[in-house]
């Protein structure tokens, strides 16, 4: 079988990393690895490895599973963890069908056994780019679909979301009323739009009320209109907010806050179908499906005596728990990227992609602000920052000190070996002084080498290793102004 050459997927040159602290393996696997037309990197150990993955992209992985000091497997786990698109192939002289079962369960894709033929060597390679291939085409066309639900943030592949969505798809069907429970920008308001969107009212007006922001004297006319002279103030006739949804869905927001005396009066709607405006007394009737959302759980303040047991129960026909993002953290870079995609377009940025460390940052932050939070940290991020990828000082500027050190600071970072975590502040340091010379020189390279010090040589290098490019931090010319 004709193997495709592995630049025919894409433009750009396939990037393999080889992690073996044997010369000869190293030497032997670049070789072969380069007369197939693939970009080689290598590393001899581990922590080399990882750092050489905290700043760059690679297809594949090839790591020997004995290593000095910390072993092959803590590679794979650290490029699956960090990494999760990259592929991952093990060698071992010392393989058996249970070191195999153990690497694979941590996401390796295979294992080759020394001594190695090149054969054997591009056999497996050619194996598990196809699989990465194919994997990247699915994951296109997630994207695809994702961004066609953008607009709303409903973004997850978590369990807990694809029940979530798997509710909405089975309340749409349906004219029942729907109570949404979730903490605060979880989502409530857009899952109630998805419900709309897919039921029979698509068609019909989809009416938002905040029934917290509204003072309850208000709320009354608001919701069920009026007549002119009902109050002072009252000089005509309107309608109120379930007339103005007839037809389609009425979206009762933080419904927790309600009056008890608007609570006898919604409780009588849903039973009647019929609303009477104020300072009426004859019914009119409305054709209306509720969905109420609240950010407690509205049992509590059932028991609390706050809230109509009987109003409870006619709301929660069909209940739906959003949870909160610490609780589904495996959609926090799904819907990073989303969002970064979106933001980077919508104020002509360049950012592509999010690296590692930026990666681990975000993963590891509690997001008390759920992903209304996160989506404003990103589009801070991209607003006030320049580039193609973004980094964890742009993460430090737009989550703040605080909440950046929490995420950042996180135990697991404190548990590594005292190198490696002296490694990793000093690549934050690095890459946080490039930046800001960077931008201070306006990109210019010889300011930076006089003030800092440091060569040519040493700067480029640096900057290849963090993703930074002199021309991202050249000042736009103004048309009409010399520079």
């Amino acid at each position: 079988m004709a193997h495709p050459h592995p630049q025919a997927r894409s433009h750009r040159p396939v990037r393999l990393l080889v992690v073996d602290d044997e010369p000869g393996m190293v030497d032997l696997l670049r070789r072969v690895l380069e007369r197939e037309g693939y970009e080689v990197e290598t590393a001899g150990s581990a922590e080399e490895a990882l750092g050489l993955l905290a700043g760059n992209a690679f297809d594949l992985v090839i790591t020997d599973l004995v290593l000095g000091g910390r072993g092959g497997e803590h590679v794979v786990r650290e490029v699956k963890a960090t990494n999760p698109e990259t592929e991952v192939l093990v060698i071992t002289a010392h393989a058996s069908v249970d070191s195999a079962v153990e690497v694979m369960k941590e996401g390796a894709f295979d294992y080759l056994r020394k001594p190695l033929l090149p054969e054997e060597i591009l056999h497996v390679v050619r194996r598990a780019l196809e699989m990465k291939g194919l994997r990247d085409e699915v994951r296109a066309l997630r994207r695809e679909k994702a961004a066609a639900l953008l607009q709303g943030e409903l973004l997850g592949r978590s369990p807990a979301m694809l029940r979530v969505f798997e509710r909405v798809r089975r309340a749409a069907r349906t004219d029942a009323t729907v109570l949404l429970e979730g903490e605060s920008g979880t989502g409530k308001e857009l899952v109630a739009k998805a419900i709309h969107a897919e039921s029979r009212r698509a068609a019909g007006p989809f009416v938002p009320v905040n029934c917290g922001a509204i003072p309850g004297e208000l709320l009354e006319s608001e919701l069920f209109g009026h007549v002119r002279g009902a109050f002072t103030g009252a000089h005509a006739d309107r309608q109120g907010y379930f007339e103005a949804a007839h037809g389609g869905t009425l979206f009762l927001d933080e419904i927790g806050e309600m009056d008890p005396r608007l609570q006898v009066k919604l409780l009588r709607v849903l039973q009647d179908g019929a609303v009477t405006r104020v300072g009426e007394t004859k019914p009119r009737r409305v054709d209306v499906r509720i969905v109420a959302a609240t950010n407690r759980r509205l049992l509590d303040a059932v028991q609390e005596g706050s809230f109509r047991n009987d109003l409870y129960y006619r709301l929660r026909v069909v209940h739906i728990e959003l949870p909160p993002l610490r609780e589904r953290r495996e959609d926090i870079l799904l819907l990073a990227h989303a969002f970064l995609r979106r933001f980077s377009q919508a104020y002509g940025k360049s950012f592509e992609d999010i690296d590692a460390r930026a990666a681990r940052v975000l993963q590891q932050y509690d997001y008390p602000g759920n992903v209304r939070e996160l989506r404003n940290i990103i589009e801070s991020a991209v607003v006030m920052g320049r580039g193609k990828v973004l980094h964890e000082s742009h993460l430090k500027e737009a989550m703040g000190p605080e909440a950046f050190s929490r995420a950042s600071g996180a135990p697991a970072d404190w548990e590594l070996p005292f190198e490696e975590a002296a490694g990793r502040v000093l690549e934050e340091f690095e890459r946080a002084y490039l930046e800001h010379n960077l931008r201070r020189f306006g990109g210019r390279i010889k300011n930076l080498i006089q003030a800092s010090g440091l060569s040519r040589r040493t700067i480029e290098r640096k900057m290849a290793k963090y993703g930074l490019n002199r021309k991202d931090f050249v000042p736009r010319r103004t048309k009409g102004v010399k520079a």
